[in-house]
């Protein structure tokens, strides 16, 4: 019996990183990914969720699309630069946040 992997991950990654951590969930089975996701939108981080159009198994992304915690739904090839983005401003926020020490 596999056991799902994605939650594990990203709770852990959630309470070690907080609001400093982007997740991506792309195509996959089952609903893995789900709960780990709200895990980080609990923690204050950020998730991006692959569309349908470019999922070839689209049950992963729906669900986290489904429990509403995807920041934002894009298609395979934007993601990349959403992830750039999304880093970019991670290390923005803590350097301000490092100037205001």
């Amino acid at each position: 019996m596999d056991t799902p992997s994605v939650d594990r991950l990203f709770t852990s990654a959630a309470k070690q990183c907080g609001e400093n951590l982007l997740a991506v969930v792309l195509t996959g089975m089952g609903d893995d990914g789900r709960e780990g996701a709200c895990q980080v939108r609990r923690a204050g981080g950020r998730v991006i969720a692959e569309s349908e159009e470019t999922a070839v198994i689209f049950g992963m992304p729906k669900q986290v699309i489904e429990a509403g915690v995807a920041d934002k739904v894009l298609p395979l090839q934007e993601i990349p630069g959403a992830v750039q983005r999304g880093v970019a401003e991670i290390r923005t926020r803590k350097c301000r946040d490092r100037g205001r020490q």
